[in-house]
């Protein structure tokens, strides 16, 4: 079941700053991970005749949450996430595109920072059915999830492991980036004292699915310099 379960754990780009939407579709049902709007992903959901949709957050950054108010149009949507990601503080910095913005713009991309504000032209902010404080467990179509609390790069940021061997990381674990503890909120001692340990924990035959760029298995990775890397991409980047 798990290695299915892999081939069919589909990922959709958003392509303003390279973040990662996961997706499985199982019995008319779908699991997304991290939601942005994509029309590819709609079409693989419609013709997966999916009429119910859980969204789990490995974060509350908004490249991560954009997708949310656009699934609650289109399907039934359930929302579970780490209880900081309400915060109404830290949503009316998180909840609106500025900070993807400000990306953008320090990149040079002013034609993407138009095509953004265009399709997400207001605030998003959270709203969920369900959260937790520290560790959940819930079973999915037959599959075990387990959600834990890791802040560090961001109040409410978590590990979602799926069937105890697909790990999603987030903006935690993002091969071959340092990471980004500079954002409003984020936390860096915790992330030094509580989320390296945890990640270092991590099977090494677990299939890692981070916020940016490729997916890889654990044992391919190996902590040094204070990143996780890879050893074939020289360029270092920055989330």
């Amino acid at each position: 079941m798990e290695e299915s379960c892999g081939n069919r754990i589909q990922r959709y780009v958003f392509p303003y700053i390279d973040s990662n939407m996961y997706i499985l579709a199982e019995n008319k049902e779908a699991l997304v991970i991290d939601p942005h709007i994509s029309a590819e992903a709609d079409r693989y959901l419609r013709e997966n005749q999916v009429e119910k949709v859980t969204i789990l957050l490995t974060h509350e950054h908004f490249d991560h949450i954009s997708g949310i108010p656009w699934f609650r149009k289109h399907y039934d949507t359930k929302v579970i996430c780490q209880q900081e990601a309400l915060n109404p503080r830290t949503q009316k910095h998180f909840g609106r595109p500025l900070v993807v913005s400000l990306i953008l713009s320090d990149r040079g991309e002013h034609e993407k920072i138009k095509e953004l504000e265009a399709e997400y032209p207001s605030k998003h902010p959270i709203t969920a059915e369900q959260t937790y404080q520290e560790a959940m467990d819930l079973a999915w179509q037959g599959h075990f999830l387990h959600m834990e609390h890791l802040p560090g790069h961001s109040p409410a940021s978590s590990l979602i492991m799926l069937d105890r061997r697909h790990v999603f990381t987030g903006d935690s674990l993002i091969p071959d980036a340092e990471p980004t503890l500079r954002w409003p909120w984020s936390e860096e001692g915790l992330y030094w004292e509580k989320v390296v340990p945890r990640l270092l924990q991590i099977p090494e035959e677990c299939i890692i699915y981070p916020g940016h760029r490729n997916i890889t298995e654990m044992r391919n990775l190996k902590y040094e310099n204070n990143m996780f890397v890879t050893g074939d991409i020289d360029k270092r980047i920055e989330i």
